[in-house]
């Protein structure tokens, strides 16, 4: 649900030099308002297959293909001839036969975990309030957990890397210059991720953390785009993945 990165060769989408499309709504009077509703039931199909790595018995039983029945029902609306966006979408996820990593990077193999399901909402928001100015929100709030797991002692637990929120919101900036040939856009971004969990039993675990990410883009003619840019300006220290070394010392492999 980031900010749409999409670029076109001159202007940015819906970022262009006039009046603020709010502005001249209010002052005639006319708020217009769009609204668009969809529905979606669909089953998803994940292959079962062997492991390439056996590091145990287990690893050498096939794994069976995960099945998912999915049920969405999302909205997108627009006010102020698009200068106001909010769309968002409820979700329902079952799954059956869940497929997880188990096992440290390298040695890692697939095994089904028994039945999962993930719930939740997603909303984005998109404001044009003044002439080249352009806001971005975005969330997601949910719960994903195991429901009939083939280990009872999961059962309710969590499921792995999946945080029960994640939240964004960015700016894009069109700087009025005429001493470079081309469009120049200031951007700068937070997100924001809550607890998660490295494993199915839910003993690796990370508390939520913040991100901060800024750029500096210029855009010119015939596709030709430069663009300075950093990721994680904070310096927040933060894990991609974890896993236990052994069964006696339980130790966290960070990146």
């Amino acid at each position: 649900m980031l900010f749409d990165q999409h670029r076109v060769s001159t202007v940015k989408p819906g970022i262009k030099p006039g009046e603020s499309k709010i502005k001249s709504m209010l002052k005639g009077n006319n708020i217009n308002f769009n609204k668009c509703v969809d529905t979606y039931a669909t089953k998803g199909y994940k292959p079962g297959g062997f492991n390439n790595i056996v590091a145990s018995h287990n690893d050498k039983k096939p794994y069976s293909a995960e099945i998912s029945d999915n049920y969405e029902f999302g909205w997108h609306t627009s006010f102020f001839d698009n200068a106001m966006t909010l769309n968002g979408a409820v979700y329902y996820i079952r799954s059956k036969d869940k497929q997880i990593y188990v096992g440290p990077v390298g040695m890692q193999s697939i095994r089904n975990a028994g039945k999962a399901e993930s719930k939740g909402i997603e909303l984005s928001s998109q404001i044009k309030p003044m002439q080249g100015l352009r806001l971005s929100l975005g969330g997601n709030i949910g719960k994903s957990n195991f429901t009939n797991a083939t280990d009872t002692s999961y059962k309710g637990k969590r499921l792995p890397y999946a945080p029960d929120v994640m939240l964004n919101a960015s700016f894009d900036y069109l700087i009025d210059q005429t001493w470079l040939p081309g469009h120049l856009y200031l951007n700068a971004g937070t997100r924001y991720y809550s607890k998660s969990y490295f494993n199915e039993a839910n003993t690796l675990e990370q508390g939520g953390y913040t991100l901060y990410d800024a750029s500096l883009s210029l855009e010119m003619a015939h596709g030709i785009n430069v663009k300075l840019y950093g990721e994680n300006l904070g310096n927040k220290q933060y894990r991609v993945f974890s896993f236990p070394l052994d069964s006696v010392v339980m130790r966290n492999f960070v990146q």
